[in-house]
């Protein structure tokens, strides 16, 4: 690619037009979902680790 095609106004234009369909896609329900499972996952060491200190305070 030519410096004046990769700084060229059409070549700015088509990059913001596939960041506004990249941003629309991660709108989407679907990542959402992945999203929220992403997070249970990343907070499943925590809660094991609170209910292990449970058992061995309480127990």
């Amino acid at each position: 690619m030519r410096d004046s095609e990769r700084y060229g106004l059409a070549a700015i234009e088509a990059e913001r037009a596939r960041i506004e369909a990249a941003k629309l896609a991660a709108r989407s329900p679907e990542n959402r979902r992945s999203v929220a499972r992403l997070a249970a996952l990343a907070n499943l060491p925590i809660v094991i680790a609170l209910l292990v200190w449970a058992c061995v305070k309480f127990f």
